[in-house]
């Protein structure tokens, strides 16, 4: 046997340690994600519908102009799915004040115009959204006092209903705790921005409890005719969860 043969063997042995646990590791990762969506199909069996409460505030900074405009809406939410959503409208606010009749319908209007019931984008982690997206676990951290692993999404095919960031899994329940996220094609007058969708357990459930986004917008050609910064917060309480009796 050469020595050039012996070398070739030293350096296939060295390498297998290695390689096996590459393999484990991808073994790893399947499994946690595949976790991820059989917590989503149980909620999907046992939870047959929730209805809430939610809290909508909008600020808008006009730095060009030295203006701020403040919208805020309370609603109630009835969903049967995450495309069978019905939202009543309880009051609205103009400055922190709250308005009536026709201004509280024009308030209404005007907070959907700017996203407040955008049901457009393709969320992740759904069992119906699957796949849609690549899911890959790239750390583990903390949210909120719960363990969680880290697990990135990014569109398989992109468009403009995808989304790419973030999501934070519990290591004990395999629920989501946390999602951080981005259109995955965001309108080229969007310089920075950033979307938080957090969680809390519910009756059993980790459900959405609050929604919060910041985004500048600017347009400069030799001169700036757009400097803009948007912050929204959503707050969801009040929860009223309806169960099935087919789930387990």
């Amino acid at each position: 046997m050469s020595i050039l043969t012996l070398v070739s063997i030293h350096r296939i042995i060295l390498a297998m340690p290695w390689a096996v646990l590459f393999f484990a590791l991808s073994i790893t990762e399947r499994s946690v994600i595949e976790s991820v969506f059989v917590r989503q199909a149980e909620i999907g069996r046992r939870l047959a519908g929730v209805n809430y409460l939610a809290n909508f505030s909008y600020l808008e900074t006009d730095s060009l102009n030295g203006t701020t405009k403040r919208l805020g809406c309370v609603r109630r939410v009835m969903m049967t799915g995450y495309e069978k959503q019905r939202d009543v409208f309880l009051s609205a606010t103009v400055d922190g004040k709250e308005v009536y009749g026709a201004r509280m319908r024009r308030v209404c209007q005007e907070l959907k115009r700017k996203g407040l019931i955008a049901r457009q984008s393709i969320m992740p982690f759904l069992v119906s959204t699957r796949d849609e997206y690549d899911y890959e676990v790239i750390r583990n951290d903390m949210v909120n006092g719960e363990s969680c692993l880290v697990i990135e999404f990014f569109p398989k095919k992109v468009g403009s209903r995808h989304l790419r960031g973030k999501g934070y899994v519990s290591r004990k329940s395999y629920d989501v705790v946390r999602l951080e996220f981005l259109p995955a094609r965001l309108p080229f007058v969007v310089r920075k921005a950033r979307m938080v969708l957090d969680y809390k357990p519910v009756q059993g459930f980790w459900l959405p409890c609050r929604f919060s986004m910041w985004m500048e917008l600017r347009l400069k050609v030799f001169k700036e005719f757009l400097h803009q910064r948007i912050e929204v917060e959503d707050v969801y309480d009040d929860y009223q969860l309806s169960l099935s009796r087919y789930g387990s």
